[in-house]
């Protein structure tokens, strides 16, 4: 069972690599998981952002490619990016709670939020509890 474990990380690495190049390529126009900004969110400063965090997205994926590699030797590191992506999570419940969810952008919402809130801490129980991934 550990190359399934090896294999959603994987997986969940490259969607990131994937959509953060993505954002890094084409800024407030990329087609992602919410559709383009639109012209009025496309101003220099948005660009700006999404560009870099998607930078960021891109060496996040990377990262877990990387650490699915090698499950004893980057347990930690998994286990923080997992906790940050969880932290992502919450996150976006704060915003959903404040601000309301965008109109027509639920379906992926939900789905991000699965991911987020219900995957990646499932892969984290495992990767905590089970001692045949680390070899521990």
């Amino acid at each position: 069972m550990v190359w399934v474990f090896k294999i959603i990380v994987w997986v969940c690495g490259a969607i990131a690599l994937l959509t953060g190049a993505n954002d890094f390529w084409n800024g407030a126009a990329a087609k992602g998981d919410f559709g383009n900004l639109g012209a009025h969110a496309a101003g220099p400063l948005v660009n700006f952002t999404i560009r870099f965090m998607g930078a960021i997205w891109m060496g996040f994926g990377a990262l877990l490619i990387l650490f699915a590699t090698n499950l004893s030797q980057y347990k930690l590191p998994l286990t923080i990016a997992f906790c940050f992506v969880v932290l992502g999570g919450l996150g976006r419940v704060i915003s959903i709670v404040k601000h309301g969810m965008a109109e027509g952008h639920e379906i992926a919402a939900y789905g991000i939020l699965g991911v987020e809130l219900v995957l990646i801490p499932a892969l984290l129980i495992w990767l905590l509890v089970s001692k045949k991934l680390t070899g521990a």
